[in-house]
């Protein structure tokens, strides 16, 4: 993945192996960067507001309950302390998952 600010684009190349699910993998990465966001509808409701950013957008991410848990964590505890603490259940709690097992 790599960004191409003059351009005001994302790229995106994906592995043979990953075609399967393009599509879902497509889908999480526009959620992820908030790309479905419309800048022109947003800086009209923001106004003044978003003329420092004009097209400045919410980061997302790739999963809905991996941003959850992090929300929780990061209420509970420092910023670094959250990243440690989902760092070490990532390990505890991983499991080995099937190719292309993403849904």
């Amino acid at each position: 993945m790599s960004h191409e600010a003059d351009k005001g684009t994302l790229s995106v190349q994906l592995s043979d192996g990953l075609l399967p699910v393009c599509a879902v993998l497509l889908e999480r990465i526009k959620r992820l960067f908030d790309l479905h966001a419309d800048p022109a509808a947003i800086d009209a409701v923001l106004g003044e507001l978003a003329a420092a950013r004009p097209g400045l957008r919410v980061p997302g991410s790739f999963d809905g309950f991996e941003m959850s848990v992090r929300a929780i964590l990061g209420q509970q505890i420092s910023v670094a302390g959250a990243s440690t603490l989902a760092g070490r259940l990532a390990l505890r709690l991983a499991r080995r998952l099937k190719r292309h097992c993403l849904h």
